[in-house]
């Protein structure tokens, strides 16, 4: 049997070899360069390692590390069925890399926010655009973005380092990009420290940005890699130091950020705050403004599983992209502008759409727990896979 770097070094040098062939395969990797190397092996060869690799694990005597590296290697053989030209369907492809299975939301729990947002908005006539004339008065200039975005940051990191202990030498870096299909990203870089992009092609509202933060970087996706990488040093997990995107660990990964505003600040606080911030982002708002925002992002909420239906419709049922489109504007209350981007995020991130509703569902029923705290510090701290997790709901 292999000793426990071993099995690490096999794991990185074949997702690094499953990179070559599906490139974005790997999010990031911050650990031995060597291991990195020599990638030009056939998809033929890479699945005959990755069986290899399978049968190692399934000898260990570590119950977490094993759950863990079991649900990740199903992912890579996955992803090399669909390198070789394999035809799977769209749900056997989700699920053998996020170990979930995406099930539709019923439309009438779209139509119950749209129902509370016509009680909630003021005005009258067409929703969609008393929305987007309630988020216009929360429209932020682009000079005053990325001051706000330290702004922001600093407050969440100081309620973070509160409540879990974050190391001295961490930090992350913003850096305003364009051209992209997201919101915003944060690229891991080690050592502590991310640098997080911000996607100006959209525009920005002061409403999102705690959202945006929290979720990119404290207690979000930045935090958590922090702890991976304390669980790498402390154990010599060096699997850490790599980060799938196409695997079930972004289950874990993107319910911790999508959850993590909710986390850190109660309801009750977010309005206030958004008032302190509003002179910073050049706007001049009223509690009430803020207030009704709040309620109105409230129902909105219920409108999580409109992109999961979409990504649905087009990739499992063969919809037209005119007829996501018109889905997307129905339900989403979005311009034909704003639904033309999330179609094309939609078909950008394919499968990876559902771990955003996926985990957060499962991060937020694991959150219900009384030691909600120690709870998050666990999914921060552990390689906790998506079956795993749903047996904490």
């Amino acid at each position: 049997m292999l000793g426990s770097m071993e099995i690490a070094e096999r794991y990185v040098r074949l997702a690094h070899g499953i990179n070559s062939h599906h490139q974005g395969f790997i999010d990031s990797y911050v650990g031995n360069p060597v291991w990195a190397e020599n990638t030009a092996k056939t998809p033929d060869d890479l699945e005959m390692d990755c069986l290899a690799l399978e049968t190692e694990i399934a000898g260990m005597t570590d119950a977490a590390r094993q759950a863990f590296l079991q649900v990740q290697t199903r992912a890579m053989r996955t992803i090399l069925r669909l390198v070789r030209g394999e035809k799977l369907s769209y749900l056997e492809e989700v699920r053998g890399l996020y170990d979930v299975v995406p099930e539709r939301v019923p439309e009438s729990t779209f139509q119950t926010a749209l129902a509370q947002l016509e009680t909630v908005l003021p005005g009258s006539g067409d929703l969609m655009g008393r929305w987007q004339a309630l988020r216009e008065q929360f429209r932020i200039v682009p000079e005053h973005l990325e001051p706000l975005l330290e702004v922001i940051n600093t407050e969440l990191r100081a309620r973070t380092k509160k409540i879990f202990n974050l190391p001295e030498h961490e930090n992350i870096h913003f850096q305003l990009v364009q051209n992209k299909p997201w919101a915003g990203y944060n690229w891991f870089l080690g050592q502590a420290v991310s640098r997080v992009e911000i996607n100006t092609d959209l525009p920005a509202y002061l409403h999102t940005l705690p959202d945006l933060v929290a979720h990119e970087g404290y207690p979000g996706h930045h935090t958590e890699r922090i702890f991976k990488e304390q669980l790498k040093n402390k154990y010599s997990h060096a699997e850490h130091d790599l980060q799938l995107l196409n695997a079930p660990e972004a289950i874990l990964a993107e319910g911790i950020a999508t959850n993590a505003l909710e986390f850190i600040c109660t309801p009750h606080e977010l309005p206030a705050w958004l008032l302190e911030l509003a002179p910073k982002a050049g706007l001049s708002l009223t509690l009430e403004q803020c207030e009704l925002m709040f309620t109105a992002l409230g129902a909105q909420a219920n409108l999580r599983g409109v992109r999961t239906n979409a990504a649905l419709m087009l990739h499992q049922d063969g919809a037209t992209d005119d007829a996501v489109l018109e889905y997307l504007q129905q339900f989403m209350l979005t311009n034909s502008k704003q639904a033309t981007k999330a179609l094309e995020f939609i078909k950008h991130a394919r499968g990876y759409i559902h771990t955003y509703t996926e985990g957060y569902q499962l991060v937020h029923g694991a959150l219900r727990n009384a030691e909600r705290q120690m709870v998050f510090g666990r999914l921060l701290a552990e390689p906790i896979t998506p079956s795993q997790l749903q047996a904490m709901t």
